[in-house]
């Protein structure tokens, strides 16, 4: 009876042990966190990758109207594609010239627009003004949400 006895208190205790034994808590616990903390780091480094297009995109249409300021009042296609070829040589964001539109307008020192400035006239002998709109479009997908954002920066400029 005595072995039983022994036997018992040694289950006893090594049970009891075992059950309030808080060793490896701070592993397991940590272990079920890290999935959620990589997934949360992932959305935030992805989202920041979206955001840093965004701006490589800005900085590329201003990339776009500093040449066309530069250039002033030469609207010809050679010089509009040469506005295209600008932005996009100023980004490695795999941009192409189809996502870029340079568009020139005109408007009177009143503010009203016309359409040619060959033909038309201001009002009161006023100047006619150049603009140069530069408009990039693109479409960003994220990584791990199943979603895209269309990344629209426009431009415009004074070009005289």
């Amino acid at each position: 009876m005595k072995v039983f006895r022994h036997t018992y208190s040694v289950l006893n205790d090594l049970a009891s042990s075992i059950a309030f034994c808080r060793l490896g808590a701070a592993a397991v616990e940590f272990a079920l966190l890290v999935p959620i903390i990589m997934f949360g780091l992932t959305g935030v480094a992805d989202y920041g990758m979206g955001t840093f297009r965004r701006m490589e995109l800005a900085s590329a249409a201003r990339s776009g109207s500093q040449y066309a300021i530069y250039n002033g009042t030469n609207t010809t296609a050679a010089n509009i594609t040469a506005i295209q070829d600008v932005v996009v040589a100023s980004t490695n964001a795999g941009l192409t010239t189809a996502d870029v539109a340079a568009v020139e307008s005109y408007a009177c020192d009143d503010g009203t627009s016309i359409s040619d400035p060959s033909t038309d006239t201001c009002a009161d002998s006023g100047s006619i003004q150049y603009y140069m709109t530069i408009t990039i479009t693109q479409t960003y997908t994220y990584l791990l949400w199943a979603g895209t954002k269309n990344f629209s920066i426009t431009v415009k400029v004074r070009t005289s």
